[in-house]
């Protein structure tokens, strides 16, 4: 117990510059794991790929608002996850993986996990997963800060 303590105290002094300069604080995996131990909060993950436009408008724009970016650090973990993700992830006990098809619509076994139920994945795409790893919240497609503010206003802590 006292090994997690010092390593939230290490993260917090490395990651305290970042939160009073106002960047988005984002995590991984691993990371979130040790520190919903620590603070248990609602997590959101933005699903992403490298080749999406609509991807990198949302990230230059709705994630770069002061007022998204407070609320995000804030009330909970962020991790932005590619969706063509090669390394394995673990994650809720399981371990992922990338599942090549050759076809161009590669992709990481995590994202079909968390990005799909009943309806198919668009990118961007937003999940928001509690404390004990179940999905809360899912939605494909590009958020504005005011679309994006409103869907954070329900789900914080």
């Amino acid at each position: 117990m006292r090994k997690l303590g010092f390593r939230f105290i290490i993260s917090s002094i490395l990651f305290l510059p970042v939160f009073f300069f106002g960047q988005l604080q984002l995590y991984d995996f691993s990371e979130r794991h040790v520190l919903q131990l620590e603070k248990p909060k609602n997590t959101v993950i933005f699903i992403y790929t490298d080749w999406c436009r609509y991807c990198e408008n949302m990230k230059q724009t709705t994630f770069k608002q002061k007022e998204i970016i407070n609320v995000l650090n804030q009330n909970f973990y962020t991790i932005f996850l590619n969706a063509e993700e090669k390394k394995n992830i673990f994650f809720s006990g399981k371990s992922y993986r990338f599942l090549p098809s050759g076809f161009q619509t590669e992709v990481h076994e995590l994202v079909l996990s968390l990005g799909t139920a009943d309806n198919p994945l668009f990118y961007p795409a937003i999940v928001i997963i509690n404390g004990d790893d179940q999905v809360i919240f899912r939605q494909s497609g590009f958020l504005t800060a005011v679309e994006f503010r409103a869907i954070l206003s329900h789900f914080a802590k």
